[in-house]
């Protein structure tokens, strides 16, 4: 059932993912709309009176085209209500490349509606996409546009990464207009910075790069541009030995050219050739920052020449421009604040919107969970209390096992004395038998060889006895040489020192050394520890340390920080009853302890 579900997605899938081919005018305007977009946007307008009869995706494809083509012309959109289906659809279809093509145009278009936070959003999902497609001239225009977007907002150090991005893309593929843009910006940057060497080293890249590539265009803008940076900062002289490559129609209209002369003409003493300059700079349209230095270069010229009413008016002329430009600057502030704010209000209505879609979904799903993990955490459940009642059941065995062997020893002990003072009565019940067989000497010879024989087996048996027990007292008495070899090792005597037995932190070295003195003189002791009482703590174990040491009662609770001596005892009895699973005082405890 799964595998035909999977199928008849997959030919679904197949089905809408099928395009047949554009009509011939798009593939025209495709192929042409990089170079000539005028051409682009009459092949794609000769196309609208078929347009309804083709698949939706055509159309979509027609319609982000045409944006394209208008964005390329300057021509502005005045609404994103073309662009969001367009971004929508391709969201949906999931073609990367055209996914890519649509968020760069809606970032494109809310760039132009002047709303940078969502024109910046949409750049960087496209740059999320461009990852997945080959489309290096797009990917590094992309990041282009969002190094204008953060210098707007005056995020240098975020414009000069992008910027970074967009030249090493423009590199690597071989744009040469694009790395001579990329190198250009940055110095735009550097010259924010007022970083003057920066700024005319990457300048003088980007004019070196579009001169090599031929770029006759870009070659005119960037050095006009270099110049001009030159006399803002006041370096007339590197200006002036850059204007003559400068070609002549540039020199004669363009107003910051016109404006860069000017300055070079008032640097140089040629008052009047610097004043037709400025002239012609202001009769080209120029700039409000550009009339405004040249009302005041004209201020400083006629106050130089001795009009004072005239350079006053030019001095008015220049604060009045100055008071614009404040108006303009402070007025785009105002719109980007307002900008932002009303791009805040949107997110955060999304937000709400999605969080309610969420909390819906969530209470669908939330029995379901609730439901598998209960039942997950109660299969765990069972399985760790199975665990644990196993490992009860086997603790519970070694320990009765180990107190079975020590009961057995202590039976076999006595049941052997008891045997050896069996085997000596009926030694002495023989031998009065022997001495009463002797006097009869008319019993048989077979007789008393056989009661010879009886008493030469139990003789014997009296021996192995005597061997097991004599291996019992050779234990102990080396069990009690290891205590006389124990008592003899410093750190015996360190814990049997009083000035020591102020608190001894957990961390001493001294409990370290105790463990291995009791490891190497009792090696088993441990081992029978543990085999009692598995999960027994640091704490129980220096308790029966100290025990097996022999230190006095007085001083544990001062070597342990326990307080007194009635929290010493009832950790001891504690600790019997953890061992044997029975009640015990705390001397039963020495006693085990001095005797393991």
């Amino acid at each position: 059932m799964k595998s035909c579900i999977t199928l008849f997605i997959c030919l679904c899938l197949s089905a809408c993912g099928f395009q047949k081919e554009y009509p011939e005018a798009m593939r025209q305007a495709i192929r042409c709309l990089e170079t000539d977009p005028d051409s682009a946007l009459f092949y794609l307008s000769s196309v609208d009176s078929i347009l309804s009869e083709e698949p939706e995706e055509t159309r979509m494809y027609h319609a982000l085209l045409t944006l394209r083509a208008e964005d390329k012309l300057y021509i502005r959109q005045t609404s994103d209500s073309i662009i969001l289906p367009i971004v929508s659809y391709y969201d949906k279809q999931g073609d990367p490349d055209k996914q890519l093509e649509a968020y760069y145009m809606l970032g494109r278009v809310y760039r132009t509606l002047g709303d940078s936070p969502r024109s910046l959003q949409a750049f960087q999902q496209a740059a999320e996409i461009s990852h997945e497609c080959d489309r290096p001239e797009l990917s590094g225009r992309l990041y282009e546009q969002m190094s204008y977007l953060f210098a707007y907002q005056e995020l240098y150090s975020e414009a000069i990464q992008a910027t970074k991005v967009s030249y090493r893309i423009y590199e690597k593929h071989g744009d040469a207009r694009g790395v001579s843009v990329s190198l250009r910006n940055i110095a735009r940057i550097f010259d924010k910075y007022q970083q003057i060497d920066s700024m005319a080293y990457y300048y003088q890249r980007a004019y070196n790069t579009a001169l090599i590539a031929q770029d006759s265009i870009a070659t005119n803008l960037i050095l006009n541009e270099y110049i001009s940076a030159f006399m803002d900062h006041g370096m007339i002289d590197k200006g002036a030995a850059l204007i003559h490559k400068l070609p002549q129609e540039i020199k004669n209209k363009n107003p910051i050219a016109l404006y860069s002369q000017g300055k070079i003409c008032l640097h140089a003493g040629q008052l009047d050739s610097a004043s037709m300059y400025f002239r012609k700079s202001l009769q080209q349209k120029a700039s409000l920052d550009v009339q405004r230095e040249v009302y005041r270069q004209f201020a400083s010229l006629s106050e130089k020449q001795g009009d004072l009413v005239q350079a006053l008016r030019y001095e008015r002329k220049s604060s009045q421009l100055k008071d614009s430009i404040a108006r303009r600057t402070q007025t785009e502030a105002i719109y980007k604040i307002h900008t932002l704010y009303n791009y805040q209000q949107i997110e955060q209505e999304k937000d709400r919107l999605l969080l309610q879609t969420e909390r819906q979904q969530k209470l669908l799903y939330l029995a379901l969970f609730i439901l598998l993990g209960l039942g997950i955490l109660v299969s765990r459940g069972i399985r760790r209390f199975k665990q644990y009642r196993q490992n009860v059941a086997e603790q519970e065995k070694k320990l009765a096992d180990l107190r079975l062997e020590l009961e057995r020893e202590k039976d076999t002990e006595q049941e052997q004395k008891h045997e050896i003072q069996k085997n000596q009565t009926q030694i002495k019940e023989l031998e009065l038998l022997i001495e009463a067989a002797q006097k009869e000497r008319d019993k048989k010879t077979e007789t008393c060889q056989h009661l010879q024989y009886q008493i030469t087996q139990l003789e014997i048996s009296n021996r192995h006895i005597q061997l097991y027990m004599d291996e019992k007292v050779l234990a102990r008495q080396e069990k009690e040489l290891r205590k006389q070899e124990m008592r003899q090792t410093p750190i015996y005597l360190w814990f049997h020192e009083e000035k020591h037995w102020d608190h001894v932190p957990e961390n001493a070295p001294q409990w370290e050394e105790l463990r291995d003195l009791i490891k190497q003189c009792f090696p088993q002791f441990i081992p029978r520890l543990h085999t009692l009482y598995p999960k027994i703590s640091e704490i129980e174990l220096r308790t029966c340390f100290l025990l097996k040491l022999e230190v006095p009662l007085k001083a544990f609770p001062k070597i342990m920080n326990k307080g007194n001596a009635s929290a010493i005892s009832n950790l001891r009895t504690r600790l019997y009853k953890k061992f044997f699973n029975k009640d015990g005082s705390a001397t039963d405890l020495d006693k085990f302890i001095a005797d393991l």
